[in-house]
């Protein structure tokens, strides 16, 4: 058997052409859809730039200038701190200097013993020290007789002081007292001298003999025992006296 296909032209001379999707009237050609894949991507990656990657952008930029306002602040402390530790070291310093110094004057409590201390430095106080008496009480030094740098920085007691005895034994006397521990000071010597007298000696066979006898002297004199203050009473004395400069300033 034989089979014979007719072959039917397709109208309008042409093959289907194909059919896409139309929607308000536009058709979604794979060209247009290209176009719109792309616009959608595009405005997708905008949002993710706006959304999450400029504001994680932003976040670490601030973290980054607050590690950095922290460093600065860290490395300000630790410069503070060292500073700190300087002056701490400064003034250590100083105070033991202060503290050496005040050592070599008298303390409030030695007064008492020091005419014990000047006597026992003598060899014969008996013969030598005739009056040993307090001038008044312990005071501040102000009146800038050491210098104005030393005032309020220091105290004194004085003492009226008599010896009779010859020039050695005076000399002496002066030189022990400077050699003690505490800073004295004279002040307002006067030294009197009796008559040059003469010693005559007749020898068996008549002769004489005529030798000058050593002159006794009368010296009266002032002892200032240079007293230390402490480093409490010198900032209550500096903390009162700004307290009555203050008080004195304020406006009636």
């Amino acid at each position: 058997m034989t089979f014979t296909e007719e072959f039917v032209p397709v109208q309008d001379g042409g093959f289907d052409s194909p059919r896409y999707p139309t929607a308000f009237g536009v058709t979604f050609s794979p060209q247009l859809i290209g176009i719109l894949l792309a616009v959608v991507g595009l405005a997708g990656g905008i949002y993710l730039l706006l959304s999450q990657v400029l504001p994680a952008i932003q976040s670490n930029q601030d973290r980054k200038a607050e590690v950095e306002r922290k460093e600065l602040l860290l490395a300000e402390q630790e410069a503070s701190l060292e500073n700190r530790e300087a002056v701490e070291a400064e003034k250590d310093s100083a105070l033991a200097e202060f503290d050496q110094v005040m050592s070599l004057y008298a303390s409030e409590p030695a007064l008492d013993t020091l005419l014990y201390d000047i006597s026992n430095s003598l060899p014969s106080p008996k013969e030598l020290l005739t009056s040993f008496a307090p001038d008044g009480e312990v005071e501040v030094i102000e009146d800038g007789s050491l210098g104005v740098e030393v005032d309020g920085m220091l105290k004194r007691q004085s003492y009226q002081v008599s010896t009779e005895g010859s020039y050695q034994q005076t000399e002496d006397f002066i030189k022990r007292v400077e050699r003690l521990t505490p800073l004295l000071r004279i002040t307002d010597l006067s030294t009197e001298s009796e008559q040059l007298v003469q010693q005559v000696n007749v020898g068996p066979f008549g002769t004489v003999e005529v030798t000058p006898k050593e002159p006794q002297l009368t010296t009266s004199l002032t002892l200032e025992a240079l007293v230390q203050r402490s480093r409490e009473e010198i900032e209550a004395a500096r903390s009162a006296a700004a307290a009555d400069a203050a008080a004195n300033a304020a406006p009636q």
